[in-house]
């Protein structure tokens, strides 16, 4: 059973603060500034964009590790598979690095081809290319023109030969017509990736999560949680019909996962609903086998999605 799922929730809150960066820069572009603060605002903005597409990526991979490409595994991908926690997240850093940092349309073909969303058109991409070749030449040629910048930028190049070693162009106007490029393009990953990925909510993780753990007829997922098949509303039985539930036919294990399920919820539904069964006194080492493999899981999923099968607001 997997471990770690895509929320595309959270892609949406990666992609609205990013967005909130971009309009900020462009209010201070309007303040106007000198041209030491542009340097700093172009140098951020387009950081800020590189970042925003890796973090898209790290959540997808780290929820889809089989996309990663086999001859970016050192080792056996059913191994690396196997022992999950303690090396999927250091293998996709890994990728995202390696690639991020090599060539840069590799890198923007690797990004919508992994996420199996529409790419942009080449025109969009030369632009980022060029965007980003200036920002190199910024940072570490004080905006002169060298080979590097023209080879990788071809046909989009704003120099030429003849401006080796000159300052290319730099204003305000280039600085937002970038900034335009950035968001632009993060909304088009926006729309995209909400297209093809709706689905990749937080009450589908629960229910994947809820039906690996509890298979009895009396434990059926709508039944215990009203949602709108995005956010999670409330859960629906009192504190006579869940004992009641508990009397009829729970196990002691899916007693103690059900505990620890809302537990996280609410301590309150603990104290006043479960405090009777004395989960507290519970031996865990009488687990065994799938019982014991059940809650190890669910204590993992807990750990590291706290907020998981919380009320959202």
């Amino acid at each position: 059973m997997k471990k770690s799922f895509f929320f595309v929730d959270k892609i949406n809150i990666i992609i609205k603060n990013a967005i909130k960066e971009f309009e900020s820069i462009n209010l201070e572009l309007q303040n106007g500034h000198n041209e030491i603060l542009l340097k700093g605002l172009f140098a951020y903005q387009v950081s800020k964009f590189e970042i925003l597409m890796n973090e898209i990526l790290r959540e997808f991979l780290n929820a889809f590790p089989e996309k990663i490409p086999d001859k970016n595994f050192s080792v056996s991908k059913k191994l690396i598979l196997k022992d999950f926690d303690s090396s999927i997240g250091n293998i996709v850093d890994d990728y995202i690095m390696s690639t991020s940092y090599g060539n840069i349309n590799n890198y923007i073909n690797k990004f919508f081809e992994i996420l199996t969303i529409d790419s942009i058109n080449e025109f969009t991409n030369n632009r980022i290319i060029e965007m980003k070749e200036t920002r190199n030449l910024l940072i570490h040629n004080d905006l002169k023109v060298n080979q590097i910048y023209l080879f990788k930028c071809k046909d989009y190049c704003r120099a030429t030969d003849e401006d080796i070693n000159k300052r290319i162009s730099f204003d305000s106007h280039y600085v937002k017509q970038a900034l335009d490029i950035c968001i632009e393009v993060t909304e088009f990953i926006s729309e995209k990736i909400r297209e093809k990925y709706k689905e990749y909510t937080k009450i589908k993780a629960m229910k994947e999560i809820w039906e690996y753990l509890f298979n009895s007829p009396i434990l059926q997922f709508d039944d215990y949680w009203e949602h709108d098949g995005t956010h999670l509303l409330c859960f629906k039985l009192d504190k006579e019909k869940l004992n009641a539930h508990i009397r009829v036919g729970y196990s002691g294990t899916e007693k103690l996962l059900m505990f620890f399920i809302l537990k996280q919820y609410n301590d309150y539904l603990v104290e006043t609903y479960l405090d009777k069964f004395e989960y507290r006194f519970l031996d865990f080492n009488n687990l065994y086998g799938v019982r014991k493999e059940k809650y190890r899981y669910l204590h993992d999923i807990l750990f590291k999605y706290p907020q998981l099968f919380q009320q959202d607001l």
